[in-house]
């Protein structure tokens, strides 16, 4: 027996503010089933599969959008974007599909427009293609952020948690000798199909 709509989004709410008593934020609350999202803790260890490299990320579900600390970055032809990953992230020269420019407001309420990539990442179990905007994060403890963008419909927080997540067995990090448009970023065709 399918309910009527108004008493399925009752029943969601209900689940989520029953889910804050124990320490639980839902992120979203249409067809809330824990059952199909991942929990994560306030900080997680985030993979980017294409390089490898695993970042520590906080998770935010108070910021719209999730952001990658890159340094250097310049525009490549029409659609690309090359930038350094910072020294606590090994500093790596990299380059990557750009999917657009965003304007974000920043945390001390400045907005800006900033551009926008997608990467594939892993966090625990779960791999998947998200977009990051790119911006200088030095005087942020965390080189990366996890916002709404990416937790939307994926995944729990457990503010709560005290450790990250098991990290999922990746593929080896590609050569040094790779070409950098191969190593990152959404392929040509805008990502992998039934994302």
């Amino acid at each position: 027996m399918k309910l009527p709509r108004v008493t399925r989004w009752v029943a969601a709410a209900l689940g989520v503010a029953l889910a804050g008593g124990l320490g639980l934020v839902g992120v979203v609350m249409h067809r809330y089933d824990p059952a199909e999202k991942v929990v994560v803790g306030a900080v997680e260890e985030v993979t980017l599969v294409a390089w490898g490299i695993t970042v520590p990320a906080r998770v935010d579900t108070g910021a719209a959008s999730s952001s990658l600390d890159a340094r250097e970055l310049v525009k490549v032809g029409h659609d690309e974007v090359e930038f350094t990953l910072p020294d606590r992230l090994g500093g790596r020269r990299v380059r990557c599909r750009r999917a657009g420019l965003q304007t974000v407001r920043s945390s001390d309420g400045e907005t800006e427009r900033r551009p926008v990539v997608e990467l594939e990442i892993a966090l625990g179990a779960r791999r998947l293609w998200t977009k990051f905007t790119l911006n200088d994060r030095s005087r942020m403890d965390y080189p990366m952020l996890i916002g709404r963008n990416t937790l939307e419909g994926r995944f729990l927080v457990d503010v709560t948690r005290g450790k990250p997540i098991p990290e999922p067995a990746l593929p080896p990090a590609p050569s040094e000798d790779a070409p950098m448009s191969d190593t990152g970023g959404a392929p040509a065709d805008g990502g992998p199909s039934g994302r």
